[in-house]
Order: C-alpha cells, then structure tokens, then sequence
C-alpha cells in the first residue's frame, strides 16, 4: 500500500518540525511589532499609549512562548530567525524607546543618549550574542 505524502511527512517527524516553524514566526511577528510601536509613535502620539502597552505585552508574551516552542522540536536543527532572536528581543528595547520618544514621553536627547550608551556598553564588552 502506498503513504501519501501528508502521512509521510508526519511520520518523519514532521509533527515536531512544527514548533520550530512557530517559533521562528513568533520571533518574525515580534521584529513587526517593534515597528508597529515605533509607528504608533510618530503617528498616533501620546494618545495611542493603551494600544502601545498592549503591542508591548503582546511582544513579551511571543518572546515567553518561542524558546520553549523551539525546544519542544526534537531535531538539533537551527535556525537563522532562532539564532538572532536577541536582536529580535533587543528590536523591540529599542521600539518601545523609539514610541516613549516620539510620543514626547522622553526626550530625543534622553533617548539617544541611552541608546549611545548601551551601544558603547555592547562594543565595550564584546556581546557575541547579537
């Protein structure tokens, strides 16, 4: 009897290549959410701080839920989106930064002065992680 290929897929292990596929999207989703709020900054302003808290909790809680999708994968595979997922996390540092800016919660001076800063801190100490 011949397998389709769906049930051939599935039974190499398919089932589990899913997570990691999710993952990946979940760190992707993340990176547009970081441009989501920066965008909610230099047009909506102030006003649109509800909306700005509730993109900001949304792209913590798909960081909470990708490291464990990933591991849940049984092949030791990686990937590129899974292997920049701190610059994916340090995106959204620097969305929300960019949203207290332009929405004039914090000065541009502030701003670019904590962004010089843990730039300098970064090449200091050599951060191999992004």
């Amino acid at each position: 009897m011949r397998r389709g290929r769906a049930a051939k897929w599935l039974s190499e292990g398919a089932a589990t290549k899913v997570y990691k596929y999710l993952a990946d999207a979940l760190t992707v989703s993340r990176l547009l959410l970081a441009l989501v709020l920066i965008r909610l900054g230099e047009t909506a302003g102030a006003s649109s701080l509800p909306l700005a808290i509730s993109v900001l909790v949304l792209a913590w809680v798909t960081d909470l839920l990708d490291g464990p999708l990933a591991r849940h994968d049984s092949s030791p595979r990686r990937t590129w989106i899974g292997d920049h997922d701190l610059a994916v996390d340090v995106s959204v540092a620097v969305g929300a930064l960019g949203y207290l800016m332009l929405a004039g919660f914090v000065s541009p001076l502030s701003a670019l002065t904590y962004a010089a800063v843990a730039g300098l801190m970064l090449a200091y100490y050599r951060s191999h992680a992004l």
